[in-house]
């Protein structure tokens, strides 16, 4: 009998065996179907996850980041439009914090300035006129930073951002970050699933059901401010003292 015959296609059928093998555990090393965290030079859409050198990552199902990228996260995008780009912080204060203190010179006083007006529109989703965008509005109410932490802690918080969540601190993203308008964190709602996803990936607080203080006012009491519901994505109005109002942060990317 010819060995050499038998011997020759056994061994080439091993190597394929093996290659099949090594093929099944190759990709992303994550296995069970999770996507890469494939890094680009920039964010560019909503859901991105934005790393404090710059750098970003899409959302998708299954995505999942290393520990140093979780550690180098800092926000997802949640608005794109017209050349502009939002993104919103990874920490919220889900304790919550009063828009302002009684003591303070905008808790019962009209402030034009910073109003933005939300009209329920025939298909249930709402729009808005006015001041929509959120990133001057404590400016707009004309107080200096030593004023601002005891009489206006929900904006306090957002602007002194870099304070309370350690990975922007000393990056390129530590300044900048502002209490956004009503109308912008109807923009989040309105991507909220993807948003919420993508902020867990990166460890983060999700907004989930919970009511989150704007920047503006409405316009019609001069004692409270504009909130948004999140579990049916209703602008409302609240008493400007009351604290159970989360807080977050966003900034322009």
């Amino acid at each position: 009998m010819n060995f050499s015959k038998i011997f020759v296609p056994a061994m080439i059928f091993s190597f394929l065996l093996l290659a099949s093998c090594g093929d099944s555990s190759s990709g992303s090393g994550a296995g069970g179907g999770e996507q890469d965290a494939t890094v680009k030079a920039y964010p560019d859409s909503v859901g991105d996850i934005v790393f404090s050198d710059g750098t970003a990552v899409s959302y998708g199902v299954g995505l999942v980041l290393s520990g140093e990228q979780k550690s180098k996260a800092v926000a997802v995008i949640f608005y794109k439009e017209a050349g502009k780009m939002l993104g919103v912080g990874l920490r919220h204060d889900k304790a919550g914090r009063i828009w302002c203190d009684t003591s303070a010179q905008a808790y019962s006083r009209n402030l034009p300035g910073i109003t933005c007006t939300a009209t329920r529109l025939s298909d249930g989703s709402f729009s808005f006129s006015g001041d929509i965008d959120g990133s001057d509005n404590i400016d707009q109410i004309g107080l200096s930073d030593s004023y601002i932490q005891w009489r206006y802690p929900a904006f306090y918080y957002a602007i002194n951002y870099k304070n309370e969540f350690s990975r922007v601190k000393g990056t390129r993203y530590e300044s900048g970050w502002y209490l956004p308008s009503v109308a912008e964190l109807y923009n989040i709602w309105k991507n909220k699933e993807i948003v919420d996803a993508a902020i867990l990936i990166a460890g983060g607080d999700s907004f989930d059901l919970d009511n989150y203080w704007s920047s503006s006012v409405d316009g019609e009491n001069e004692s409270c401010a504009s909130r948004l519901l999140f579990a049916y994505g209703t602008p409302d109005s609240s008493c400007k003292k009351y604290k159970e109002r989360c807080v977050c942060a966003v900034r322009e990317f």
